[in-house]
């Protein structure tokens, strides 16, 4: 580096490092990945489930492609076909086995819903 550093004059060594890291990493890292499709599915009244869709349009992140289903059970085949990563819902399990992740919230989804569909979202990542 002091080579470098003499050859070009330059005077930031650190900098030069820093950006030569960012640009390894995001070579090697940074491409284009499909997004995480999360699906909520809520029971209830129209007016409370359209509450719930803004909270969860607010809540999650703009790089996770969101389903938002109402009053409709999930099953195995509509997760499939909707090729969701995640499915989170509100109503009392059939016991359908899906082949992705799957979380229940409460009726009305607490901080501690929240913080986990947030950390199941994240860890896909």
């Amino acid at each position: 580096m002091l080579r470098l550093k003499k050859k070009f004059g330059l005077k930031y060594v650190e900098d030069i490092a820093v950006n030569f890291a960012m640009f390894t990493y995001f070579s090697h890292q940074g491409r284009a990945q499909r997004k995480k499709h999360v699906l909520f599915a809520f029971d209830g009244k129209h007016s409370y489930l359209n509450y719930l869709n803004v909270l969860v349009s607010s809540f999650v992140s703009s790089n996770v492609e969101i389903t938002f289903l109402v009053n409709q059970h999930i099953t195995n085949k509509v997760a499939k076909e909707l090729g969701v990563d995640i499915v989170i819902y509100n109503y009392k399990e059939d016991g359908e086995r899906l082949d992705c992740i799957k979380y229940r919230t409460e009726r009305m989804p607490t901080d501690q819903d929240w913080e986990k569909i947030n950390n199941l979202i994240f860890d896909m990542e």
